[in-house]
């Protein structure tokens, strides 16, 4: 595992899912999107600065409370610098979301669609209403948090697919897949509580690495959190492997 793939892994999953403002201080990436999003809405120490750790530290606080956002850092192992999280960790930051950041070759095994019986995939490479009403459905998404999540995919200027899969006439699944210099990042791959374990989130994955490969790309990244067995089982299948994990470090109201 290197710092340049993670760093470059980082910057990928950066440019896929956008923030309304960015700010770059001294080595550090700083992202505000309304709070809605861990991904959009925190430090990324992806390089090492001159500045005072403890400087730099208040500054990005200021930031985001400034925007009425709780201080958060999104650490890998190629955070900068290596002693950032144990300076957190004494500020009181607590370590949250520990997720894996998986990547796969599109090769002919995975890209073999496997379509469940009587199932319609449809493609879009716009957003529309009903993707996104899907999707919030789906992931039973708070009002605000679909509105903030649609300001995010609006701002986005690399090709992108927008997923659905219907079965019997219902939409049952939703997904979304990034294109960007040769690979494919899938997102917000969900899948209604009623139909899973029937192959729909295995067939939604799929269309969106072949879409993908018929575009160009030659590999596939995804991330998924540690907790979600299913899911985690589901990637491994279609050849994904962990290249690292990211975690999270949020300030916790009232310690200091």
């Amino acid at each position: 595992m290197s710092a340049d793939l993670i760093r470059d892994l980082e910057s990928r999953s950066m440019t896929a899912w956008p923030s309304f403002q960015t700010i770059i201080d001294d080595g550090w990436v700083q992202r505000f999107a309304g709070g809605y999003s861990g991904r959009a809405n925190s430090v990324y120490p992806l390089y090492p600065g001159l500045d005072s750790l403890d400087a730099k530290i208040d500054r990005a606080e200021a930031r985001y409370r400034a925007q009425g956002i709780k201080p958060a850092f999104k650490l890998t192992p190629a955070a900068e610098p290596s002693h950032l999280e144990a300076a957190l960790e004494q500020r009181g930051y607590q370590r949250a979301r520990s997720t894996s950041l998986q990547i796969a070759e599109l090769t002919s095994e995975n890209l073999h669609l496997t379509a469940p019986h009587a199932a319609e995939c449809l493609i879009e490479t716009r957003l529309t209403g009903d993707w996104l009403a899907l999707a919030g459905v789906l992931r039973e998404m708070p009002e605000r948090d679909l509105e903030l999540m649609a300001q995010v995919l609006r701002l986005l200027v690399v090709p992108t697919a927008f997923v659905r899969l219907i079965a019997n006439g219902e939409p049952v699944a939703v997904g979304m897949g990034v294109l960007d210099a040769g690979w494919i990042g899938l997102f917000d791959i969900a899948t209604d509580p009623a139909e899973r374990g029937k192959g729909f989130g295995r067939a939604i994955c799929q269309q969106i690495m072949a879409w993908g490969r018929a575009q160009g790309a030659h590999h596939a990244y995804l991330q998924v959190m540690l907790h979600n067995a299913p899911a985690l089982r589901l990637y491994q299948s279609l050849g994904y492997q962990e290249v690292y994990q990211y975690w999270y470090r949020e300030w916790i109201e009232g310690v200091r």
